[in-house]
């Protein structure tokens, strides 16, 4: 149950972190480091988990699709995902990526994309890894 809960505040922080009222697109980097690797491998599984198990749901009418993406290999371990909200008349994009590197877990995402693409957030993750290391 703790990793669950694990799993669903880290969806919940992501969505917010996302979440902006410009309609401008935005790009942010950040990191955490975690007592052991074992923790931080957790982190990757859960999102993981989150991405493969909740790829679509409605949330306050407004309808959520989450799909994951490959990435090159970047660090131990990284995972991926792309999420679309949909609502009577508007579409938001976002896309965020997650790289473990010993016990630190490295985000990297953008939010309010006009248009997804594996080749930016590969970019981006790139440089999230770069800097972090």
């Amino acid at each position: 149950m703790k990793r669950i809960a694990t799993g669903l505040l880290a969806v919940a922080a992501m969505s917010a972190a996302l979440l902006t009222p410009t309609g401008a697109a935005n790009a942010a980097i950040s990191g955490s480091d975690f007592a052991t690797k074992k923790q931080a491998q957790r982190g990757v599984s859960t999102m993981r988990a989150v991405l493969r198990n909740c790829r679509s749901f409605t949330l306050d009418g407004i309808k959520v699709t989450m799909t994951p993406v490959s990435l090159p290999k970047l660090g131990a371990d990284r995972v991926a995902g792309q999420k679309t909200m949909t609502e009577p008349g508007s579409t938001r994009r976002f896309a965020g990526v997650v790289i473990r590197k010993g016990n630190k877990l490295i985000l990297a995402q953008v939010s309010n994309v006009p248009s997804f693409s594996t080749k930016k957030l590969t970019r981006l993750a790139k440089l999230a890894y770069r800097r972090a290391t």
